[in-house]
């Protein structure tokens, strides 16, 4: 029997996740991208660390970047520090996805993953015909006109400052104008984001967290006197407004992760989402004219995605408006939410009669077994 065929465009935490996942279930996956090295870092709570070893086994964690720590201090509401104990996994996202990279060429032998690299030159002709999976991220997709962004807030990011001493804590900052999170990276380095409701030049920027420091003793505060000229160093800004992907799929492409939609870091876990976005991808793939309707599945998948982005933007809403100092949010994050959720309204009667079930993958064990089952069925065939 003629194997089916996948192009995954893009290799982040998304496009290597769907690649694993659609070569155990038998799918023949062609993968076109490269690994950036970024050094960028980010923070993995419990719950998506025990997801990324479901999917990827325990070693994989173990051979990425990563520091650990204890928890997170949040200084938010105005009514004192709340402290945090949930332990966190800070890890730098370009390791970990050497790390997946390596799981698929070495380990998962069996699993059949063409690595195509860059993809700068024509793609060969054994992709033609073959499914498309976008995990190119928020600017990588040509898609990237048809999207829909709510609000205008923007994040600077410090890659990694020094400290001489960091504590085992990061700590999330509310100031007026900006809100901070620093966290360790290692035991005398600190990386830090300051996020703004607009994009600001960096002089303006320094203005706005000078001034609208409390004069609390924070780690912000420790990391500011220890990098007096943090402003004049190297540090890199992107949109952190959420945006999604209005443009339908169709049974020959699905965006994933960022590609689909962005979430803000505050409210959001991005790595969360893409391996999520990856798994409902190939349920689809694997479900589309074998156990339901082609455009059911589909619809199944805009609704699900829809009505995740929406409960996301209110979830921000609520976030933002309960910090001490929320006036300056207000207009970004009332941003209209109607269209998103009037869509999500009327696609949900097709999610609701599907549901995504998922055998062979889990439980920390992160060696799925050939063809675990990943499909949408209805109520009906359960």
């Amino acid at each position: 029997m003629t194997k089916r065929c996948a192009t995954v465009l893009g290799v982040g935490i998304a496009g290597l996740t769907a690649a694993r996942l659609l070569s155990l279930c038998g799918w023949r996956v062609f993968l076109v991208g490269t690994i950036p090295n970024l050094g960028r870092w980010v923070t993995l709570s419990g719950q998506t660390r025990r997801l990324i070893e479901d999917f990827w086994g325990c070693e994989t964690i173990l051979n990425a970047t990563s520091f650990s720590l204890c928890g997170r201090r949040v200084m938010w509401s105005g009514d004192g520090a709340d402290r945090i104990d949930e332990p966190l996994l800070a890890i730098e996202t370009s390791s970990l996805a050497k790390a997946m990279l390596h799981r698929l060429r070495v380990a998962d032998g069996s699993a059949e993953v063409l690595h195509l690299g860059d993809g700068s030159l024509d793609p060969p002709a054994a992709i033609a015909g073959s499914v498309t999976i976008d995990a190119r991220g928020r600017y990588g997709s040509p898609q990237n006109a048809k999207r829909v962004q709510h609000g205008a807030r923007s994040m600077r990011v410090w890659r990694s400052l020094q400290l001489e001493k960091t504590p085992p804590f990061g700590e999330i900052f509310a100031g007026r104008g900006f809100w901070s999170f620093a966290f360790p990276i290692g035991a005398d380095c600190i990386s830090l984001q300051i996020a703004t409701p607009r994009r600001y030049l960096i002089a303006e920027l320094c203005g706005v967290v000078r001034g609208g420091m409390s004069g609390e003793a924070t780690l912000l505060t420790s990391v500011l006197k220890a990098n007096p000229d943090i402003f004049e160093r190297e540090s890199n800004e992107a949109s952190t407004a959420p945006s999604l992907l209005v443009e339908n799929p169709s049974p020959s492409y699905l965006p994933i992760g960022d590609a689909l939609m962005t979430l803000d870091p505050l409210c959001g876990d991005g790595i969360g989402h893409g391996i999520k976005s990856a798994l409902i991808a190939t349920g689809v793939l694997n479900s589309m004219n074998v156990t339901v309707p082609e455009t059911l599945a589909l619809s199944h998948f805009v609704a699900r995605s829809r009505f995740a982005y929406s409960t996301h933007l209110k979830h921000c809403r609520r976030f933002y408006l309960s910090m001490k100092y929320s006036s300056c949010w207000v207009d970004d994050v009332d941003d209209d939410l109607q269209p998103v959720a009037t869509h999500t309204d009327t696609s949900m009667d097709a999610a609701s009669s599907l549901k995504l079930v998922v055998t062979g993958i889990g439980q920390n064990n992160g060696a799925a077994a050939m063809n675990p089952l990943i499909q949408l069925v209805s109520d009906r065939q359960l």
